[in-house]
């Protein structure tokens, strides 16, 4: 008699391994905002723990001193231009040397680079958020005299997290072949975060481990 045996193909099961490893989570970027022009401050909008949107007004700063000093230039300015499109004018129809046209010429042009710059520094005494972020720190108080350059408060940029890990040679050299990467946090119970590797540290360090560069 013939008996019937039952087959089945053999397939290869892929083995999928899990490691866990502890890292530190960072923010995308810290910095400190500051006046370009110095002054007193007169208004803070913003206290430390703020969620703020890039281009709100962070602080500002008394602007009398300022204002005078472009009320001043424009007048100077005013006067400027009047005198070169009279010389101009002149030197059109060849009644004045070109020496001082050009001379009357090269001042408007510099009264002019005054006028932008006192623009420029009357405008500054607004301070606006360069991105989106929280407000970790605010250094100075309102009525305070601030130089330029003098950080007023810290902002982060929580947009993109980063997150570095310390891993083995045996990970590092599996590397192209890692399918997932997450990320959970034991004040955040049931979630988890998908991270990608964006970049890694070819030299071990004292312990023999290597930095894996995260991004979510």
């Amino acid at each position: 008699d013939v008996k019937l045996v039952k087959t089945a193909q053999v397939k290869q099961i892929p083995v999928i391994m899990q490691r866990q490893f502890p890292g530190v989570v960072k923010e995308n970027e810290e910095i400190n905002l500051a006046f370009r022009v110095a002054g007193p401050i007169k208004t803070i909008h913003v206290k430390e723990g703020d969620y703020v949107k890039k281009g709100q007004l962070i602080a500002e700063m008394d602007t009398r001193d300022y204002e005078i000093q472009k009320s001043a230039i424009e007048a100077q300015a005013n006067q400027i231009e009047s005198e070169y499109k009279r010389i101009e004018e002149l030197n059109s129809r060849n009644s004045v040397a070109d020496n001082d046209y050009e001379k009357a010429k090269a001042g408007k042009e510099m009264i002019e680079a005054k006028l932008k710059n006192a623009n420029d520094q009357l405008n500054d005494t607004r301070l606006y958020a360069p991105f989106s972020g929280y407000i970790t720190k605010v250094n100075f108080k309102e009525g305070e005299l601030v130089n330029h350059g003098t950080p007023i408060a810290s902002l982060i940029d929580v947009s993109i997290l980063k997150v570095d890990i310390d891993v083995p040679a045996s990970i590092l050299l599996m590397k192209d072949k890692i399918t997932k990467i997450e990320c959970s946090q034991e004040n955040i119970n049931n979630k988890t975060f998908p991270l990608t590797l964006v970049a890694n540290n070819a030299k071990a360090d004292n312990n023999g481990l290597y930095k894996f560069y995260l991004q979510y």
